[in-house]
């Protein structure tokens, strides 16, 4: 019988600023309602109230020429001119660099609809940089802090290592001899505390469905009931050790802690209190255990004291869930392994099951596919799926469990094919670290790179940012201008960094772009960001107006989720 819930998933997108010394961080995670962890969870809000209900929506920018004509760069010398006059942007360093696509390369790549079309290329060329035209730069090898411009190196290392396809589960260890029931955390943690929801990725595996599994599972087996006819008494613990106990980096601040959960491999909807706040539960597995004993005690049974930590059996640690990802790569997997099913022996007819005197698995939930999850890291810059993901990789690339190995993996994604950005320093992989080092051209190196993939799903990595004037962290910056819809770029926020990566279409060219600007004592960030903007929008072809009022700073006290400049 399979235990999977296999079904496709889109992304949600959706919007939220930040508040603090985080200076207007990227956007993070709209999850489900107010949880603690007392010994009762209130009704859950559910997943479905804070996410949209999804169709089909692969956004695809107009066929463009496939010549290898240059641009005409006079507009971009002019641009850049009057952005490094503009006194809006006094006391402040930049490192841009800016490219056209070779367009015969990228021809010979897919077929003329970019990024749209969902067919593999049977020979895509291998990467190289000469397919890059630059079209304008300054300082483009300076190294700087990049803000959550870095979780475009974690998508692409995340899509490289595990694959587009790969899933996250998450399952329940029934131990007969304690009446245990383990919840074991292979890596989601966008779970749901109601039902699973195909239909979005934060709550597509939900834990009431997985409480319904186990209750199905134990009747199979004969385990269901006590002495007396009831569902038996049960204790419910976790394990999610799976990612180590390196839960915070050593390099964030107090500040940057504030704006991402304990990383661990098992949580409700990244670990957020409510979206209407900045904040984290401590303990996102044990705060996801508490989830599932609710929903047990909601099906009758009576748990036991307190959700408590420990170990899964062997045979059912979180590495072994973590691979069961690589093997279902693709396609359905039946949950109830083959050594389980030999645990169970069939009852003849008229006889009760034979309950199990070993541990088993009753039950198992399987997140979206990992490209749905960076799409929905890279919308809304959530820090804890970036982190997360980055852990992942990084085991699965045998590199460890810690930091200092989902580092190392961002890190050789960057440079495998490019020796020159071999002095990238990343400390995180979320961008949060003030201490990272990125060049404006690793930047757009790293996303020229994913749009000559084999895979479609990567290659649509550069149109799964989020759109200006949209959605995403851009939902509120390029209204009412031409180039409203028309840029995508991954947004970055912190006290000293403001950066932009991404892509539009100039005269029916790709053009890819990485800015990443430092601000020093004296710098306003705001009339920064919009002297960035600016920068931007003239690049796309616009008219922009270098004289106009300086942008107010909005004090501290008002910058909430609701307003965000």
């Amino acid at each position: 019988m399979n235990r999977s819930l296999v079904a496709p998933a889109l992304v949600t997108t959706l919007i939220l600023g930040a508040a603090g010394g985080y200076a207007l961080a990227d956007a993070y995670d709209l999850v489900p309602g107010v949880l603690t962890l007392k010994p009762a969870l209130p009704t859950p809000q559910g997943p479905t109230q804070y996410t949209q209900q999804l169709t089909p929506r692969i956004e695809t920018p107009p066929s463009f020429s496939h010549q290898s004509n240059p641009i005409d760069k006079a507009v971009f010398n002019t641009a850049l001119g009057n952005y490094l006059n503009d006194p809006r942007r006094d006391k402040t360093q930049l490192s841009l660099y800016v490219a056209q696509v070779d367009g015969q390369a990228l021809g010979q790549a897919r077929d003329p609809q970019w990024l749209g079309e969902h067919t593999k290329s049977p020979n895509p060329p291998v990467f190289d940089p000469g397919i890059l035209h630059e079209v304008i730069t300054h300082n483009p090898d300076t190294f700087m802090a990049p803000a959550s411009s870095m979780k475009i190196l974690t998508a692409h290392a995340a899509l490289g290592v595990l694959g587009p396809e790969r899933r996250f589960y998450t399952s329940v260890v029934w131990d007969p001899v304690s009446a245990t029931m383990t919840l074991v955390g292979g890596g989601d943690v966008l779970l749901g505390t109601g039902a699973s929801n195909p239909a979005v990725v934060n709550g597509y595996a939900g834990l009431e469905t997985l409480a319904d599994l186990c209750v199905e599972r134990l009747k199979e087996l004969g385990a269901y009931t006590g002495s007396e006819g009831s569902p038996m008494p049960v204790n419910v613990r976790v394990d999610d050790s799976l990612y180590g106990e390196e839960v915070r980096s050593p390099d964030w601040t107090t500040d940057e802690v504030n704006f991402v959960a304990p990383i661990r491999p098992l949580a409700v909807g990244t670990g957020r209190v409510d979206p209407e706040k900045w904040e984290f539960v401590p303990e996102p597995g044990l705060h996801a255990g508490l989830g599932l004993a609710n929903a047990l005690n909601a099906r009758g049974f009576a748990v036991q004291g307190e959700v408590t930590r420990g170990e899964a059996p062997p045979d059912f640690s979180p590495l072994k869930l973590l691979q069961r990802g690589r093997i279902a790569e693709g396609g359905a997997l039946d949950t109830v392994e083959a050594k389980d099913a030999e645990t169970v022996k069939s009852a003849k007819p008229g006889e009760a099951a034979k309950p199990p005197e070993s541990p088993v698995e009753i039950g198992a939930v399987e997140s979206a596919p990992v490209a749905q999850i960076v799409r929905l890291m890279l919308k809304e810059s959530d820090n804890t799926l970036a982190e997360t993901l980055g852990r992942a990789a990084a085991i699965e690339a045998g590199k460890g469990d810690g930091f200092e190995g989902a580092n190392a993996v961002v890190h050789q994604g960057a440079t495998q094919r490019n020796d020159a950005h071999s002095h990238l320093k990343i400390r995180d992989c979320s961008g949060l670290s003030k201490d990272s080092r990125v060049s404006a051209r690793v930047l757009v190196d790293s996303l020229a790179n994913s749009m000559f993939s084999s895979n479609p799903m990567v290659r649509s990595l550069a149109v799964n940012l989020p759109v200006a004037g949209v959605d995403g962290t851009l939902k509120g910056r390029y209204t009412s201008t031409a180039t409203s819809g028309e840029l995508r770029a991954k947004t970055g926020s912190l006290s000293a960094t403001i950066s932009l990566t991404g892509n539009f279409q100039v005269q029916g060219k790709v053009i890819l772009f990485s800015a990443i600007v430092t601000l020093e004592p004296g710098s306003k960030y705001y009339p920064t960001r919009a002297a960035l903007d600016d920068l931007l929008r003239a690049f796309n072809g616009e008219t922009v107006d270098w004289q106009k009022p300086e942008p107010q700073e909005v004090p501290p006290s008002e910058m909430t989720p609701g307003n965000v400049p």
